[in-house]
């Protein structure tokens, strides 16, 4: 796409989302006018027959209702920006990748890379911003995802109490591998450690003693894991890591490698509603957008996956 015509597209959508948000907003501040109109009389009536403490809760009631109602515009606001603003700058400057706001790594295929062999099921699974095309010559497919677990339990009065935690909250990352891999080989922080190996799998002593102050590493063909894991890509690995400050595990399995990051940030995200769009129409706007994409598929570049000749 031309700059020219980028910059026009650009100017027509954030126009559309302007006038969009305006509208949600008068919306929303109309509904708070009538409900602070309709309350008045109520309020009054409550405070003169019954007290305080009845005025105060009324008013905490009425304050609630436009809540879900603003939190549902939101959410609806956040989808509107993404499918019109993002899926232009993805058009512009990453013609061989695709978006989708509300497509994920499905979890079969999270379960399936064994990189939380050593966490419950999750039962909660959900996620968003998938991108998924060619980077170079690597196939890549990511997403956010949030996976959850519960544990139950009887309290001293005999009822039954659910907790959920988190199991996985970050970027879910996939990519074609350039060496195949025959087994299993997991690469997990150093901070973890199995209560028991896992099954059929064995720690794997590797020859870089600075990767190892970092990760611990799980295979069952120790030499096909010092294979993959060449002193080139141990050494990309950890810079990796350093650089980003993220909690990463990695995973190879036949033709993929699996990468969950531990990024504690929000991506993509939408402008406030009280917050105008065209800020955006400049470079300084935009550019933060198209950085994020590029800190998502930058582990590509710096494992240097598209190189096709491993020594």
């Amino acid at each position: 796409m031309r700059e020219e015509e980028f910059y026009k597209r650009l100017e027509e959508k954030l126009h559309f989302l302007e006038a969009k948000r305006r509208k949600i907003l008068s919306w929303l501040l109309g509904l708070v006018l009538i409900l602070a109109v309709l309350s008045l009389p109520l309020l009054h009536y409550i405070y003169t027959h019954y007290g305080e403490k009845a005025f105060y809760a009324t008013i905490a009631l009425t304050l609630a209702i436009p809540v879900p109602v603003y939190l549902e515009r939101r959410k609806s606001w956040s989808r509107l920006f993404k499918e019109e603003f993002l899926l232009l700058l993805f058009k512009a400057f990453f013609p061989n990748l695709t978006y989708g706001a509300d497509r994920y790594i499905p979890l079969e295929l999270f379960w399936g890379s064994m990189l939380f062999v050593d966490k419950p099921y999750p039962e909660k699974y959900r996620g968003e911003d998938m991108i998924k095309g060619k980077v170079g010559e690597t196939e890549i497919a990511l997403s956010e995802v949030h996976a959850e677990y519960k544990t139950e339990s009887i309290d001293l009065q005999g009822r039954k109490k659910t907790q959920w935690y988190t199991l996985f909250k970050g970027v879910f990352f996939v990519a074609k591998f350039p060496k195949k891999a025959k087994g299993v080989i997991l690469v997990y922080p150093d901070t973890f450690r199995f209560f028991s190996t896992p099954a059929n799998l064995q720690r794997v002593k590797l020859e870089d003693p600075e990767f190892e102050k970092h990760f611990d590493v799980f295979s069952n063909d120790q030499i096909e894991a010092r294979y993959i894991l060449s002193l080139n890509l141990m050494r990309r690995m950890l810079d990796f890591v350093l650089k980003t400050g993220a909690k990463l595990r990695f995973s190879f399995m036949g033709e993929y490698m699996f990468c969950a990051m531990d990024l504690d940030k929000d991506f993509f995200k939408a402008p406030s509603l009280f917050s105008s769009v065209y800020p955006l129409l400049y470079k300084e706007g935009f550019r933060r957008y198209v950085q994020e994409v590029e800190l998502l598929i930058s582990l590509v570049e710096e494992l240097n996956l598209n190189r096709r000749l491993w020594l």
